[in-house]
């Protein structure tokens, strides 16, 4: 069974106005939302990067004590007979391995945090818009379109009958302006 693509019956003014409020609240209630997502994000990273933190301290202190074991054993050397070089040679092994672990450490969860979000941007720049789909956001980007002027238009003569309606004016032009900016950050 084929089904037909109609335009939706004509709405009055005040319904298409009404529609709009709605949008922009669920556009209000969606920034809420994202901004709530970055507070939580933020506070996850920097409770991380303070247990990263200690965990370099810890690491900081041991090298510290491992680099005057070190400068202890080198001014004690007298002559290269008397030197331990296989205990020299031990704490010179273990600080270049403290510092590949706090390295490591470091910087291994910002690699694979960034090979991640590469390869989700690869998988996600091949999606494409379904046809139907795009004829879809197509049509109503021009319902917007001409519901914003619509409304701008009558905003206008609205506001130069009365004063209290300029500032009513004010407020749905901001509600206007981002309406507009994020229709235009959508693909």
């Amino acid at each position: 069974m084929k089904t037909e693509l109609r335009p939706p019956p004509p709405q009055t003014p005040d319904e298409r106005f009404g529609q709009l409020e709605a949008n922009v609240a669920a556009l209000f209630r969606l920034q809420d939302s994202l901004s709530a997502e970055v507070h939580a994000l933020t506070d996850s990273l920097r409770q991380y990067g303070e247990k990263t933190s200690e965990a370099l301290r810890v690491q900081a202190e041991k090298t510290g004590d491992q680099i005057r074991h070190l400068t202890q054993l080198a001014t004690d050397a007298k002559a290269p007979k008397e030197t331990n070089w296989i205990g020299l040679g031990g704490v010179l092994l273990s600080l270049v391995s403290v510092l590949a672990l706090v390295g490591g450490l470091v910087l291994w969860p910002l690699a694979k945090e960034l090979d991640e979000l590469k390869a989700d941007y690869r998988e996600h720049a091949h999606l494409t818009l379904h046809p139907v789909g795009a004829t879809k956001v197509d049509a109503i980007e021009k319902a917007f379109d001409v519901r914003a002027r619509e409304l701008e238009t009558r905003l206008r003569d609205f506001a130069q009958t009365d004063v209290k309606a300029a500032e009513q004016l004010a407020l749905l032009q901001r509600a206007l302006v981002v309406l507009e900016e994020q229709a235009k950050r959508k693909p």
